[in-house]
């Protein structure tokens, strides 16, 4: 297996950790106890003060008194900045939930100096993660590395935890780059990004063609604009009054469609009034709700013209 992407990035980090199986591997190995991913929910990444967290787990709110909270970030350095921010992260938690949460770090190089490392962390003999004084703002501080795992990925098969590190560790797009490429895990966790790459590889695909279909539109639509501008007539003046309009909401459908971030539980403060939808919107609409796959517009665009429908265009 080859990823499109090497892992480690941001975004992949993120996505990757969203997902219910990662949660699972590791609130388990976070929380113990048998605790699965199950009794956590997925925070909200965005914090107060406009910060944002690779990953927040929350537990339910069955579970939230028994049950700390989890940040999880993937860094590739370990530094004084790094710290400072990973407790105000955890604070912010803390004002949210009340609750001190658990702080787990996962870094691909480590520390940025061994001096910083020895002067300020811990590992027993028995732990894959270094430990950090945390008494004030966290319930526990774990940093993972590969001089911390180094013992544990010799184990076979390897412990899912320590798998997961492993491969957010060495970054590697294909599998068989990995000493460990037949470790079940880390399999099951290749098959994962790779099936997360793929979804969002499509849908960035689909919005693409979507956005180049919007263009086109658009260009039409002020092309016949230019042309009607030409003839002073009142005919005409009206005319283009109503290709302006079309072209309006046809730009504020498309970005509600696609554009959309918001859910449609949420009121927006202020909104425009936004005439009644002219008949050819409706049939349009009709198309689309009709249709399945791809939404083809030019195919549309043919079917009304054969009712009689787009006389303005």
């Amino acid at each position: 297996m080859t990823l499109p992407l090497r892992p480690g990035s941001d975004a992949f980090s993120k996505a990757l950790l969203r997902e219910q199986s990662i949660k699972d591997i590791v609130i388990r190995a976070v929380i113990g106890d048998g605790v699965a991913g199950d009794a956590y929910t997925l925070g909200s990444n965005e914090q107060v003060d406009r910060r944002r967290v690779d990953l927040l787990y929350l537990p339910l709110k069955k579970y939230a008194r028994d049950l700390p909270p989890v940040v999880v970030e993937v860094q590739n350095k370990v530094s004084h900045s790094f710290i400072a921010r990973a407790i105000r992260y955890c604070l912010n938690v803390f004002d949210e939930t009340k609750s001190l949460p658990v702080l787990i770090v996962i870094s691909a190089e480590g520390f940025s100096s061994k001096q910083f490392r020895d002067a300020s962390f811990d590992i027993s003999d028995n732990d894959p993660f270094f430990t950090h004084s945390c008494q004030s703002w966290a319930k526990q501080a774990q940093f993972y590395t590969t001089d911390s795992i180094a013992k544990q990925t010799d184990v076979s098969p390897m412990d899912p935890m320590i798998a997961l590190c492993y491969f957010f560790m060495l970054q590697e797009r294909s599998i068989l780059a990995l000493e460990k490429y037949d470790d079940p895990t880390i399999q099951a966790i290749y098959r994962k990004a790779l099936e997360i790459l793929s979804v969002e590889k499509d849908e960035k695909t689909s919005l693409t063609l979507q956005a180049q279909s919007f263009c086109d539109a658009v260009a039409s639509q002020f092309t016949k604009i230019l042309k009607c501008n030409q003839d002073q007539s009142e005919t005409s003046k009206k005319r283009l009054r109503q290709y302006a309009e079309d072209g309006v909401r046809f730009a504020q459908q498309f970005k509600r469609q696609h554009l959309s971030t918001e859910s449609e539980s949420v009121t927006p403060i202020a909104s425009e009034n936004i005439d009644e939808p002219t008949a050819d919107l409706l049939f349009v609409n009709n198309m689309k709700a009709q249709s399945s796959g791809r939404f083809k517009w030019t195919a549309c665009y043919d079917q009304g013209k054969l009712e009689g429908r787009f006389t303005r265009y």
